[in-house]
C-alpha cells in the first residue's frame, strides 16, 4: 500500500499545483542488496528460492538507492511497510494471480 499511498499523494499535491511538473522517489532512502532481499523474502515466506553467483552485467550499477526527501518535504509521505512487509504482500499477490 505504501506506493499506492505516495501516488495518490503525489496526484493531490499536483492537482493543487495548477500543472507544476515534479519527479519524486517513492523509495525507502534505504538500501537493500540483491541477497538481503532474497534471504528476507526466503526467511518471511518460509520457501527457497534458487540463485547463482555470476559477473555482473555490462551497465549494471553497483548501488542505486531513491532519495525520498524530496516526497517527504512536497507530499509529507513517508513509506510505512518494512521490507519484510513487502515481501509477503508481493508473494500473497502473486499467489493470488496465479490462482485466478
Amino acid at each position: 500500500m505504501d506506493l499506492a499511498e505516495g501516488h495518490l499523494s503525489g496526484l493531490r499535491f499536483l492537482d493543487s499545483q495548477n500543472g507544476m511538473f515534479v519527479n519524486l522517489n517513492l523509495g525507502t532512502s534505504k538500501g537493500t542488496s540483491v541477497l538481503e532481499l532474497i534471504r528476507t523474502f526466503e526467511k518471511v515466506n518460509k520457501l527457497k528460492i534458487p540463485y547463482d553467483f555470476v559477473d555482473k552485467r555490462a551497465g549494471d550499477v553497483a548501488i542505486s538507492i531513491a532519495d525520498n526527501r524530496k516526497a517527504l518535504n512536497l507530499l509529507n509521505w513517508n513509506p510505512q511497510k518494512t521490507i519484510e512487509d513487502m515481501c509477503i504482500d508481493g508473494w500473497l499477490w502473486q499467489k493470488n494471480i496465479e490462482g485466478s
